[in-house]
Protein backbone atom coordinates (compact mmCIF):
# COMPACT_ATOMS: atom_id res chain seq x y z
CA UNK A 1 0.00 0.00 0.00
CA UNK A 2 0.94 3.50 -0.59
CA UNK A 3 -0.21 6.19 1.70
CA UNK A 4 -0.74 10.16 0.49
CA UNK A 5 -0.35 12.10 3.21
CA UNK A 6 -1.95 15.63 3.32
CA UNK A 7 -1.58 18.78 5.63
CA UNK A 8 -1.91 22.13 6.46
CA UNK A 9 -1.54 24.74 9.25
CA UNK A 10 -4.98 25.16 11.03
CA UNK A 11 -6.90 28.82 11.30
CA UNK A 12 -3.62 30.36 9.18
CA UNK A 13 -6.36 33.36 8.09
CA UNK A 14 -7.08 33.97 12.00
CA UNK A 15 -3.37 34.01 12.48
CA UNK A 16 -2.66 36.54 10.11
CA UNK A 17 -5.66 38.52 10.72
CA UNK A 18 -6.24 38.05 14.71
CA UNK A 19 -2.39 37.43 15.17
CA UNK A 20 -0.90 40.63 16.11
CA UNK A 21 -3.10 41.53 18.10
CA UNK A 22 -3.06 42.08 21.65
CA UNK A 23 -6.05 41.27 24.50
CA UNK A 24 -6.55 45.22 24.88
CA UNK A 25 -6.98 46.04 21.10
CA UNK A 26 -3.58 47.04 20.19
CA UNK A 27 -1.94 46.22 16.80
CA UNK A 28 1.29 44.89 15.65
CA UNK A 29 0.34 43.80 12.28
CA UNK A 30 3.27 45.98 10.74
CA UNK A 31 3.69 44.69 6.90
CA UNK A 32 7.42 43.70 7.81
CA UNK A 33 5.60 40.92 10.30
CA UNK A 34 3.26 39.84 8.40
CA UNK A 35 5.67 39.07 5.43
CA UNK A 36 8.11 37.58 7.91
CA UNK A 37 5.43 35.07 8.97
CA UNK A 38 4.76 34.35 5.52
CA UNK A 39 8.27 34.09 3.99
CA UNK A 40 8.77 31.36 7.65
CA UNK A 41 6.16 29.20 7.59
CA UNK A 42 6.91 28.95 3.61
CA UNK A 43 11.11 28.05 4.34
CA UNK A 44 9.19 25.28 6.94
CA UNK A 45 7.32 23.74 3.70
CA UNK A 46 9.70 24.60 1.22
CA UNK A 47 12.98 24.31 1.88
CA UNK A 48 13.52 22.67 5.19
CA UNK A 49 11.07 20.04 4.98
CA UNK A 50 12.66 18.55 1.48
CA UNK A 51 16.10 18.39 2.92
CA UNK A 52 14.76 16.51 5.53
CA UNK A 53 12.96 14.14 4.05
CA UNK A 54 15.33 13.44 1.19
CA UNK A 55 17.81 13.01 4.59
CA UNK A 56 15.88 10.95 6.12
CA UNK A 57 13.22 9.35 4.19
CA UNK A 58 14.41 9.11 0.58
CA UNK A 59 11.62 6.78 0.06
CA UNK A 60 9.11 9.26 0.16
CA UNK A 61 8.12 11.67 -2.46
CA UNK A 62 6.97 15.46 -2.20
CA UNK A 63 4.21 16.25 -4.67
CA UNK A 64 4.03 19.53 -3.45
CA UNK A 65 4.83 21.49 -0.27
CA UNK A 66 5.21 25.22 0.47
CA UNK A 67 3.30 28.09 1.85
CA UNK A 68 1.53 26.27 4.27
CA UNK A 69 0.51 22.63 3.13
CA UNK A 70 1.84 19.38 1.78
CA UNK A 71 1.27 16.62 -0.26
CA UNK A 72 3.77 13.29 0.03
CA UNK A 73 3.23 9.77 -0.95
CA UNK A 74 5.24 6.80 -0.16
CA UNK A 75 5.34 3.73 1.59
CA UNK A 76 2.41 3.58 4.24
CA UNK A 77 4.48 2.62 7.35
CA UNK A 78 7.34 5.31 6.42
CA UNK A 79 4.58 8.09 6.21
CA UNK A 80 3.07 7.64 8.83
CA UNK A 81 6.26 7.70 10.81
CA UNK A 82 6.83 10.77 8.45
CA UNK A 83 3.78 12.50 9.37
CA UNK A 84 4.73 12.60 13.42
CA UNK A 85 8.11 14.03 12.45
CA UNK A 86 7.01 16.73 10.81
CA UNK A 87 4.62 17.55 13.67
CA UNK A 88 6.92 17.14 15.85
CA UNK A 89 9.34 19.86 13.90
CA UNK A 90 6.62 22.13 13.02
CA UNK A 91 6.06 22.37 16.78
CA UNK A 92 9.60 23.46 17.68
CA UNK A 93 9.72 25.37 14.42
CA UNK A 94 7.11 27.72 16.18
CA UNK A 95 8.14 27.20 19.70
CA UNK A 96 5.67 25.31 21.06
CA UNK A 97 3.15 28.23 20.21
CA UNK A 98 -0.65 26.94 21.23
CA UNK A 99 -2.39 28.82 18.17
CA UNK A 100 0.20 27.68 15.50
CA UNK A 101 -1.39 23.79 14.93
CA UNK A 102 -1.03 21.55 12.31
CA UNK A 103 -3.81 19.12 10.98
CA UNK A 104 -3.27 15.72 8.41
CA UNK A 105 -4.57 13.83 6.71
CA UNK A 106 -3.40 9.89 5.68
CA UNK A 107 -5.34 7.81 2.90
CA UNK A 108 -4.21 4.39 2.09
CA UNK A 109 -4.49 3.30 -1.13
CA UNK A 110 -3.22 0.74 -3.56
CA UNK A 111 -0.66 1.49 -6.03
CA UNK A 112 -2.63 1.49 -9.13
CA UNK A 113 -5.84 3.23 -7.55
CA UNK A 114 -5.91 6.38 -9.73
CA UNK A 115 -3.81 9.82 -8.68
CA UNK A 116 -6.84 11.99 -8.35
CA UNK A 117 -8.80 9.22 -6.36
CA UNK A 118 -5.99 8.97 -4.00
CA UNK A 119 -5.69 12.90 -3.76
CA UNK A 120 -9.38 12.83 -3.03
CA UNK A 121 -9.54 10.26 -0.38
CA UNK A 122 -6.55 12.72 1.40
CA UNK A 123 -8.05 16.16 1.08
CA UNK A 124 -11.12 13.87 3.03
CA UNK A 125 -8.97 12.61 5.86
CA UNK A 126 -7.63 16.08 6.01
CA UNK A 127 -10.81 17.54 6.36
CA UNK A 128 -11.84 14.77 8.88
CA UNK A 129 -9.33 15.82 11.21
CA UNK A 130 -10.38 20.04 10.97
CA UNK A 131 -14.17 18.22 13.04
CA UNK A 132 -14.52 17.20 16.55
CA UNK A 133 -14.87 13.57 16.32
CA UNK A 134 -15.23 12.37 19.84
CA UNK A 135 -16.86 13.75 23.07
CA UNK A 136 -14.89 15.28 25.42
CA UNK A 137 -11.66 16.53 22.83
CA UNK A 138 -12.00 20.03 23.89
CA UNK A 139 -11.11 21.68 20.35
CA UNK A 140 -11.06 20.06 16.41
CA UNK A 141 -7.98 20.42 14.55
CA UNK A 142 -4.19 19.81 16.06
CA UNK A 143 -5.19 16.02 15.12
CA UNK A 144 -4.22 13.19 12.28
CA UNK A 145 -6.77 10.61 10.83
CA UNK A 146 -5.54 7.72 9.29
CA UNK A 147 -6.93 4.19 8.95
CA UNK A 148 -10.35 6.34 9.20
CA UNK A 149 -9.73 7.35 12.71
CA UNK A 150 -8.49 10.71 13.94
CA UNK A 151 -6.05 11.41 16.87
CA UNK A 152 -5.17 14.13 18.54
CA UNK A 153 -1.22 14.75 17.86
CA UNK A 154 -0.79 15.02 21.83
CA UNK A 155 -1.65 11.08 22.40
CA UNK A 156 0.08 9.83 18.78
CA UNK A 157 2.87 8.99 20.74
CA UNK A 158 1.33 6.43 22.72
CA UNK A 159 -1.10 4.81 19.66
CA UNK A 160 2.09 4.33 17.35
CA UNK A 161 3.65 2.70 20.35
CA UNK A 162 0.72 0.32 21.11
CA UNK A 163 0.32 -0.32 17.33
CA UNK A 164 4.49 -1.30 16.49
CA UNK A 165 3.75 -3.16 19.67
CA UNK A 166 1.16 -5.15 18.60
CA UNK A 167 2.77 -5.55 14.82
CA UNK A 168 5.94 -7.03 16.92
CA UNK A 169 3.70 -9.56 19.07
CA UNK A 170 2.14 -10.46 15.65
CA UNK A 171 4.98 -11.24 14.07
CA UNK A 172 6.23 -12.96 17.15
CA UNK A 173 3.24 -15.31 16.89
CA UNK A 174 2.84 -14.42 20.38
CA UNK A 175 -0.87 -13.02 19.31
CA UNK A 176 -3.13 -14.06 16.68
CA UNK A 177 -4.61 -12.67 14.18
CA UNK A 178 -7.87 -13.18 15.35
CA UNK A 179 -6.71 -11.50 18.64
CA UNK A 180 -6.05 -8.37 16.68
CA UNK A 181 -9.98 -8.45 14.94
CA UNK A 182 -11.47 -9.10 18.03
CA UNK A 183 -9.47 -5.96 19.34
CA UNK A 184 -10.35 -3.39 16.63
CA UNK A 185 -14.19 -4.85 17.16
CA UNK A 186 -13.89 -3.89 20.99
CA UNK A 187 -12.54 -0.28 19.99
CA UNK A 188 -15.70 -0.30 17.34
CA UNK A 189 -17.96 -0.91 19.85
CA UNK A 190 -16.44 1.78 22.36
CA UNK A 191 -16.38 4.33 19.85
CA UNK A 192 -19.99 3.43 19.78
CA UNK A 193 -20.46 4.13 23.05
CA UNK A 194 -18.58 7.34 22.99
CA UNK A 195 -20.91 8.66 20.17
CA UNK A 196 -23.87 7.80 22.68
CA UNK A 197 -25.24 4.29 22.90
CA UNK A 198 -24.20 2.72 26.05
CA UNK A 199 -24.77 -0.76 24.18
CA UNK A 200 -20.90 -0.54 23.12
CA UNK A 201 -19.89 -0.54 26.49
CA UNK A 202 -20.43 -4.64 25.91
CA UNK A 203 -17.19 -4.70 25.21
CA UNK A 204 -15.56 -4.89 28.24
CA UNK A 205 -17.21 -7.93 29.44
CA UNK A 206 -16.80 -9.71 26.38
CA UNK A 207 -12.70 -8.83 26.81
CA UNK A 208 -12.75 -10.01 30.76
CA UNK A 209 -14.49 -12.95 29.22
CA UNK A 210 -11.60 -13.41 26.70
CA UNK A 211 -8.84 -12.34 29.08
CA UNK A 212 -10.28 -14.93 31.58
CA UNK A 213 -10.16 -17.75 29.17
CA UNK A 214 -6.82 -17.13 28.00
CA UNK A 215 -5.59 -17.08 31.56
CA UNK A 216 -6.95 -20.46 32.19
CA UNK A 217 -5.71 -21.83 28.89
CA UNK A 218 -1.74 -21.24 29.80
CA UNK A 219 -0.88 -22.17 25.62
CA UNK A 220 -2.96 -19.62 24.28
CA UNK A 221 -1.93 -16.61 27.09
CA UNK A 222 1.14 -14.22 26.45
CA UNK A 223 1.34 -12.37 29.64
CA UNK A 224 2.66 -9.23 28.51
CA UNK A 225 -0.33 -9.18 25.98
CA UNK A 226 -2.51 -9.65 28.82
CA UNK A 227 -1.21 -7.43 31.29
CA UNK A 228 -0.98 -4.81 28.41
CA UNK A 229 -4.85 -5.52 27.53
CA UNK A 230 -5.59 -4.58 31.30
CA UNK A 231 -5.33 -0.93 30.26
CA UNK A 232 -8.49 -1.35 27.55
CA UNK A 233 -10.91 -1.05 30.54
CA UNK A 234 -10.22 2.25 31.10
CA UNK A 235 -13.11 4.55 29.74
CA UNK A 236 -11.44 7.73 30.13
CA UNK A 237 -10.34 10.87 27.87
CA UNK A 238 -7.25 9.02 27.47
CA UNK A 239 -8.22 5.61 27.61
CA UNK A 240 -6.13 3.08 25.00
CA UNK A 241 -9.45 1.58 23.42
CA UNK A 242 -10.60 5.24 22.76
CA UNK A 243 -8.24 5.12 19.71
CA UNK A 244 -7.07 1.21 19.54
CA UNK A 245 -8.81 0.45 16.12
CA UNK A 246 -5.19 2.65 14.55
CA UNK A 247 -3.58 0.30 16.23
CA UNK A 248 -4.79 -3.27 15.44
CA UNK A 249 -5.31 -1.73 11.72
CA UNK A 250 -1.36 -1.17 11.84
CA UNK A 251 -0.41 -4.27 12.87
CA UNK A 252 -2.81 -6.34 10.79
CA UNK A 253 -1.36 -4.16 7.70
CA UNK A 254 2.03 -4.94 8.62
CA UNK A 255 2.16 -8.23 9.18
CA UNK A 256 -0.09 -8.81 6.11
CA UNK A 257 2.86 -7.26 4.27
CA UNK A 258 5.06 -9.51 5.61
CA UNK A 259 3.57 -12.88 5.08
CA UNK A 260 3.25 -11.19 1.47
CA UNK A 261 7.04 -11.52 1.33
CA UNK A 262 7.58 -14.41 3.01
CA UNK A 263 5.16 -16.23 0.32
Amino acid sequence: YLAWLKADVDNLGAMFSLGFREDDGTRHDTVSRVVTLSRMLDAFFSQWLPGFIERQYPDCYIVYSGGDDLLIVGPWDRTIHLAGEIREHFARFTGGHRAATLSAGIALCHPRLPVVRAFQMADEALEQSKQRILRGEDAPKDQMTVFGCTVKWSRWAGVLADAERLAAWRAENRIASADLYRLRSYARMYAQFNRGDVRGLRYAGMLAWELGRKVQDSRSADREFLEWSKRLFDIGIDAPIRHLQIACDYALLYNRRRNDHER
